[in-house]
Order: C-alpha cells, then sequence, then structure tokens
C-alpha cells in the first residue's frame, strides 16, 4: 500500500463529495421548485377566536411567496408577526412542496372601548386589536375623554419641509420638549409617527388653525379615534372591570361605565350617575357608597346621583333635594 497514493485519493473523494453537496446545497437554494407558491394561515387548537382581521397576517405570509423555502428565516417572520396588535404566538413552517403555514394563537379581548360611534375590542393590557363590537363581551367601557391625536409623516416633513421648524412649532403648540419631538421625527423612512394623543378641543383646534395656515407644518395631521396598537388608559379599564364585578355585591345593575377627564362614572340600573373620579382608593369608595346607599335606604329618600370624589365627604342628591347637595356626614345624627 502506498500511503502517499491512498492520502490522494482520499482528500479528491473528499473534495469531489463536499463539491456535490456545495452544488445540490446551491440547487435546493436557487432553484424555483423549491419556492413558497402557496401559504395557509391557521388558528391554533387552544386560541380564542380572532379579533383581529386575519386579512393583516395573510398579507404577511403572501409576502413570502416567490421566496425560496429554505432562505426564509422562519424565526425572524415568527417575530415579524408576533409584533402585530392581537397576536400573542406564532408558529411558521416552511416545506419543500412550496407552501408556507403560520399557525396563531390570538389574544382574547377583554372588553369593548367606545369612542363616540366608534366601538374598539381592547385586551387585558389596554391595546386596541380591531375596530370592533362584540356583544357577548362583560364589560363595555364609554371613553369620553379627548381622543384626538397628533400624527406626523417624518418622510414627507423630511422631502418638503425642516424638521427643526416643525419640531419647534409643534412643541410650543403642544407645550412640549423640543428634543421630544424632533427625536420622533428624525427616521425619514418612516411614514407614521405619533407625537400626542388625548388633545383637548380647545387645542386641537389650535392645532388645526396652524397647519391650515402655516406653510411649514406639512406631514401633520389630526385624527379622532383609535388604530390597532394604540393603548387605551389601562388604569381606568382595570378599575372599570373592578367596579363591575363588585357593584353586584351592592346589588347595583351597572348600566353604562363612562371614563372622562375627571376620572369614571356610573350609571346604574336606575339611572342613577355615581362619581368614582380617579382610580384611587377604589375599596374605599365602594365602602363610601355603601354607607350612602344605607343611609338614604333609612331615611327613604330616592338618589339620583352620588358624588364619591371627596372620599372623606361623600355626598348625594335626591330626587326632591334640589341644587343642594345632601351630604351623608351632615345627614347622619349626631351622637
Amino acid at each position: 500500500m502506498n500511503p502517499t497514493r491512498d492520502g490522494l485519493i482520499t482528500r479528491t473523494f473528499s473534495l469531489v463529495i463536499a463539491a456535490i453537496c456545495a452544488g445540490i446545497l446551491g440547487w435546493m437554494l436557487n432553484a424555483d421548485f423549491f419556492d413558497i407558491r402557496n401559504t395557509s394561515v391557521h388558528r391554533a387548537e387552544s386560541s380564542p377566536p380572532p379579533a383581529v382581521d386575519k386579512a393583516v397576517i395573510k398579507n404577511v405570509a403572501e409576502s413570502y411567496i416567490g421566496r425560496n423555502a429554505f432562505r426564509i428565516n422562519t424565526e425572524r417572520t415568527r417575530e415579524k408577526l408576533r409584533q402585530l396588535p392581537g397576536v400573542s404566538d406564532v408558529l411558521v413552517r416552511t416545506g419543500i412542496d412550496g407552501r408556507l403555514t403560520v399557525t396563531v394563537a390570538y389574544e382574547a379581548p377583554v372588553a369593548n372601548w367606545k369612542v363616540g360611534n366608534k366601538s374598539y375590542l381592547v385586551n387585558a393590557e389596554g391595546e386596541v386589536l380591531a375596530q370592533k363590537h362584540l356583544s357577548n363581551l362583560a364589560l363595555t367601557v364609554w371613553d369620553e375623554s379627548p381622543s384626538t391625536r397628533v400624527i406626523a409623516n417624518p418622510k414627507e416633513i423630511h422631502d418638503k419641509s425642516d424638521i427643526v421648524t416643525v419640531a419647534r412649532q409643534l412643541a410650543d403648540l403642544l407645550n412640549l420638549d423640543v428634543e421630544t419631538v424632533a427625536e420622533k421625527l428624525e427616521d425619514p423612512s418612516s411614514r407614521y409617527t405619533e407625537i400626542a394623543r388625548g388633545v383637548p378641543d380647545k387645542r386641537a383646534t389650535e392645532i388645526r388653525e396652524a397647519i391650515s395656515e402655516s406653510t411649514k407644518l406639512l406631514g401633520v395631521r389630526l385624527e379622532s379615534g383609535l388604530s390597532p396598537g394604540d393603548l387605551v388608559n389601562l388604569d381606568a379599564l382595570l378599575a372599570a372591570h373592578q367596579l363591575k364585578n363588585n357593584l353586584v355585591h351592592l346589588r347595583l345593575g351597572v348600566k353604562k361605565i363612562l371614563h372622562h377627564v375627571g376620572g369614571l362614572s356610573i350609571i346604574d340600573h336606575a339611572d342613577r350617575v355615581i362619581e368614582f373620579g380617579d382610580t384611587n382608593h377604589l375599596q374605599g369608595k365602594l365602602i363610601a357608597l355603601h354607607a350612602v346607599l344605607e343611609d338614604a335606604k333609612k331615611q327613604r329618600e330616592r338618589i339620583t346621583s352620588v358624588d364619591l370624589r371627596p372620599i372623606d365627604r361623600p355626598t348625594y342628591r335626591t330626587s326632591n333635594s334640589g341644587p343642594p347637595i345632601t351630604s351623608i356626614i351632615e345627614s347622619q345624627p349626631q351622637t
């Protein structure tokens, strides 16, 4: 045996095998046969029904049609889909048969959040999932706080105006820091950025007039309502859920829950307005409400409204009390 000759044969054979493997790999990565031709989107067995528009997920999946199955990073695709509002988790699989399969676990909506004549589904984190109303949800909140948002298109501003000038004008109108606004406008490739939300009507009018009069505020607009991915007031959502569950124990049926600048209000089954104010000390306010109802019952008074915002001095109005508000503390007999 010739060791040199045997070693040469082995090396040659290895190179031939490596070349064949490289050739096969190159063919697999470039052959049309392995291109994605079909996509399918399925709901995971344990997932609740989708609250979001499935077309959004389908459009993302179909964007891979024509791409080689072996060149698709399924983990990156999974993360991309998980960023969509209403998506909890995703499994992405590609097959050599040219099919891309997406299995989605959707987030469950916990409440309807109404703004004006529009209703939105929100999850437990307060994220808007879709513009839709589900009558089977136990909680609905009517949001009467300012819903106007200031939206900007950085790309259009970069193309047609001056970032610094726009940032200064918006900061002045919104009483914001110039640098903070400028940072939101920095990315010239972005077509959407939210500058401010919950803008009061008076200020919104001023901004609208400034936009119409200025030749610099190009790419800036005002929008009302919400969009998927926006966040509602989470404190108000959690407080509304707590009130909904606890008022039952006071034998109060909730007809309407309102969220406004002053906090939360309830309209009960008897059309009584109960002002809770901010979301602090809810348990104490519920105890105070119970005391108010018991006191009115003893005095055989018909309550039309209760104000719990001064928690140490809750007040109520009766159907025959007129403008003055009767204080529960004052109405109790002196000892």
